[in-house]
Parts: C-alpha cells; structure tokens; sequence
C-alpha cells in the first residue's frame, strides 16, 4: 500500500507535491486549533469551578462552625438516634419550615440517597433547614452546591443527603 502511495507521489508535479506539502501541517495545525485548544479551555474552566465551588464549601462550612458557637449548639455525633425520615419526612420538615413552595426536585437516588433542589429561597431559611438534617431528619449531607437565585438575595440550593451512619 505505501509502495501504491510513493507511486502516486512520484507522478505528481512539482507543484502539486508542494502545495500537499503545505497542505498537510495546515490541516494538523486546524486540528489543533478546532480539537485540541477548546479541550484544553473546558478543562481549565471546569478547573476554574472546581476552585469556586471548593472555596464556596470551606466558606458555608465556616459559617456552619460559626453559627454553632455563636447559638451554643453542640455538634452532635454518636450513634444515630433518629431513623432517616424519608421523603415524606423530609417533605413535612419543608412545609413546617415554610419552604415547600421552593422545592424543585425531592427524589430518591442510588444507595438510599436523596436529591433535593431549592429554588429562589434565603440563605437563612435554608441554613436552617440544613441544622435539623442531622439531629431530627436522620440525614447527613453528602452533596451540597449553593448559587445565586433568580432574584436578588435569594439562593438555589441543592443537597444530595444520606442516611447518617451508625459508628
């Protein structure tokens, strides 16, 4: 087959060998620039948000520390002494807390996880509902994102939570 290929070369003029010469690294270098750069740009965005989202939970969990000691409540830890609420648990915790009307997605996942997604809510409002997980719902968080809501003030929040472990 190469012999074929070289054959064929050899038939060509002057001209035509060196306008394939030059076409060859042209389309390498329009691979490049189609391929192989936008790749490497989607990669150091998701690296970008993967800083964000990093720096958003060290942010959120120091807040959590600061609201313990500033409240005098005491991080719980031990044996669980609440079973998991379940959806319907955990649907009732929302509507006493007057968020049911934010709910976007409650639904169960993989390995007895459950998805939640609150739209357009107060930061506060959903801090402490995130405070009774744990204690009264029988869930931890396993998963948490926090971005800006739709109106100003307001937050999106989604929590992938899980059943808390006996130790």
């Amino acid at each position: 087959m190469s012999k074929d290929v070289l054959k064929h070369l050899e038939n060509l003029s002057a001209r035509e060998r060196m306008l394939l010469g030059l076409m060859v690294p042209a389309i390498a270098l329009a691979l490049w620039f189609l391929v192989a750069v936008p790749l490497q740009e989607a990669r150091d965005r998701a690296t970008s948000m993967l800083s964000e989202v990093q720096a958003e939970q060290a942010w959120v969990s120091a807040r959590h520390y600061e609201w313990l000691a500033q409240s005098g409540v005491a991080e719980t830890s031990g044996a669980l002494s609440v079973a998991p609420a379940g959806l319907s648990g955990l649907e009732a915790s929302l509507t006493e807390a007057g968020l049911r009307r934010q709910v976007v997605t409650l639904e169960n996942a993989e390995g007895n996880r459950v998805v939640l997604r609150l739209e357009d809510v107060l930061f506060q409002d959903a801090a402490r509902f995130m405070e009774l997980l744990r204690p009264s719902l029988g869930y931890e968080i396993a998963g948490l994102r926090i971005s800006a809501g739709q109106s100003a003030g307001l937050v999106a929040v989604s929590l992938e939570l899980s059943p808390v472990a006996s130790p």
